[in-house]
């Protein structure tokens, strides 16, 4: 009899030193998520303001993939690498780079009570694939994993996924462009782009839709030779940021700077969609 209480005693206390159980104590049951993926728990996540919010690096460990955070304070960045998965972000920027990808992320991690790092659900979801149902109060999330993957990537990610000669082209004209624009308006630029290259009315490659003079040279740096200069460091995120899918102008196909055009009467004829910048963007 003793022994079998000993032993249950001895179970206890290993149970309370779990990792499961160290994440609970540390954020408290009025804060805490229970995540089952695929109808199994899981790991604990964290309730916020800004609604449930994971470690990465359990979602990691779902996968086989041991990998450890790191935070540092004066930088405000969150470093996470295992094997399969490096992600690097700060709390002052919006841009996750992921696997050596680049993805725009609407919403920020936070710090949680118990010192680690969180990020939003709709953040691991994306990066994971996994579909996800939280319930009413908030304490239950179940994801779903049958079509969900580490995130691809890798150095070639880019030029392998849309073509190296899509990526050349795409940064230079962002550069020449719209080099000392914000990010923003650098996205925008790459985004008309894009836009006119999934458009029947343009070509169907970068190079092709920049260097387009049917009608009139649509690209000015193409002639003027800014064209061939080598891209600077944001021109070639925010490339890869519009290749992602970030988005700021809508379907524009069109921009002007009115300050600096010789003429600007032709955007009477189309739809103003935004201003960013120095730019006006029309479609």
């Amino acid at each position: 009899m003793r022994k079998t209480v000993a032993a249950l005693l001895v179970c206890c206390l290993l149970l309370s030193f779990s990792p499961m159980a160290m994440a609970e104590s540390l954020i408290g049951k009025e804060q805490e998520a229970l995540v089952y993926i695929d109808g199994l728990l899981t790991c604990r996540g964290y309730n916020s303001p800004q609604g449930a919010m994971l470690r990465l690096e359990d979602m990691c460990s779902f996968f086989g993939v041991e990998a450890g955070g790191s935070y540092d304070e004066a930088s405000e960045t969150v470093s996470i690498l295992g094997r399969g998965f490096t992600l690097e972000c700060s709390m002052s920027s919006n841009i996750l780079r992921v696997n050596e990808r680049y993805l725009y992320d609407t919403e920020h991690f936070t710090v949680g009570p118990n010192g680690r790092c969180y990020f939003p659900l709709s953040t691991v979801q994306r990066l994971f694939g996994m579909t996800a149902v939280v319930s009413r109060e908030g304490r239950r999330i179940d994801l779903d994993s049958s079509a969900a993957s580490l995130p691809g990537g890798g150095v070639s990610y880019y030029s392998d996924t849309f073509g190296a000669d899509n990526v050349y082209w795409l940064e230079r004209i962002i550069n020449a462009e719209a080099g000392s624009q914000p990010l923003e308006g650098m996205v925008g630029v790459a985004n008309v782009v894009l836009n006119r290259v999934n458009d029947h009315r343009y070509p169907d490659n970068v190079h092709d839709v920049i260097f387009d003079d049917r009608i009139a040279v649509q690209f000015p740096p193409t002639v003027e030779g800014t064209i061939y200069r080598e891209p600077n460091e944001w021109s070639c995120i925010a490339a890869r940021l519009a290749l992602e899918g970030y988005n700021t102008v809508q379907d524009a196909i069109f921009f002007i700077d009115p300050v600096n055009a010789v003429d600007s009467s032709w955007t009477a004829g189309y739809i103003f969609i935004t201003k960013i910048g120095i730019h006006e963007f029309y479609k």
